[in-house]
């Protein structure tokens, strides 16, 4: 439900480091949320 701007900026900033650390990103916030949850 963002702006698609922001999701294109995000997106370009995780390329950069390669899928593995995208992976790895998305894995702390899935835990993250999770814990908060």
């Amino acid at each position: 439900k963002r702006p698609r701007a922001e999701i294109d900026k995000i997106r370009n900033a995780l390329g950069k480091p390669g899928l593995a650390a995208k992976r790895a990103v998305l894995h702390c916030i899935r835990y993250f949320l999770d814990k908060e949850c």
